[in-house]
């Protein structure tokens, strides 16, 4: 938070719950016959009701649970646990640290392993801007070993939409340059046609990159709309040439004369 195009940052980590926290000292466990897992077992199994089995009642099935006499109620209870070693009871505190800590109030898991959100809201609409000063902080974390991070949400979307469109311009020039070849009866000119889809898509990025606005969906859907103008206005301007030269005019002759008759239409309409 703070950084350039960053406003708010809230992660799924924040709201935090206290608990007690039980840490085994394995190596002290281990001397007394005792380990990890089964501490845990122990200590789990006097906190709450453990099923041990079933009893039919008047044709009723009903579930036994068996449950510890005095379940402790504090901290220093819970220290002062007894359970059963190799050589005899045993205090929890003996073989584990309690305390009492903070941890966050909900765990989420992905496919078995578990995770965390950091949802960051930008500045301003530029995501692209946004996007790097993120992508840049999580190249920079030293992430222990196992873990990763990775960029999603609107990001994401916004990558899977500049590929779409990215295709849906391609397409769009493949479908436009068969037309023109079928109407032109011509492979040559409809390239001609295309050389100008590149300068115009050009000349509006640059003119975004100038004027700070930043280049999203809505601009490549914008780009998109340019295509077919730019392509209309070819077509048009290379069908007068054509006509142009029908009539008897030498080449450069028709393509002069076409220009200067399509300049201010087109200029009026792109």
């Amino acid at each position: 938070e703070g950084e350039d195009g960053i406003e708010q940052v809230e992660s799924n980590l924040s709201a935090s719950l206290p608990f007690v926290a039980v840490t085994v000292d394995r190596d002290e466990a281990a001397s007394l016959g005792l380990s990890e897992v089964s501490v845990g077992a122990l200590v789990s199994n006097t906190m709450q009701p453990r099923q041990v089995g079933t009893v039919e009642i008047d044709d009723t099935s009903l579930t036994v649970y068996l449950q510890a006499d005095e379940i402790p109620d504090t901290i220093e209870g819970l220290r002062g646990l007894e359970i059963a070693g190799a050589t005899g009871l045993v205090r929890l505190d003996e073989v584990a640290t309690v305390e009492e800590s903070e941890g966050p109030s909900s765990i989420t898991t992905e496919r078995g392993q578990r995770t965390a959100s950091v949802t960051i809201t930008p500045s301003s609409d530029d995501l692209t801007a946004a996007s790097a000063t993120v992508t840049q902080a999580l190249d920079a974390l030293d992430l222990p070993d196992g873990a990763n991070a990775a960029v999603g949400g609107v990001v994401t979307q916004q990558q899977d939409a500049f590929t779409q469109l990215g295709l849906a311009i391609l397409a769009a020039i493949l479908i436009v340059y068969i037309v023109m070849v079928a109407t032109f009866k011509s492979l040559r000119q409809p390239i001609l046609l295309l050389i100008s889809v590149p300068f115009a898509a050009t000349g509006a990025i640059l003119l975004q990159i100038v004027s700070g606005v930043p280049l999203g969906v809505a601009s490549l859907i914008g780009v998109l709309m340019l295509v077919g103008i730019v392509v209309t206005n070819a077509i048009v301007l290379v069908d007068l040439v054509n006509q142009y030269r029908e009539k008897g005019l030498t080449t450069p002759d028709a393509v002069i004369a076409g220009g200067a008759r399509r300049l201010r239409p087109i200029l009026m309409t792109a």
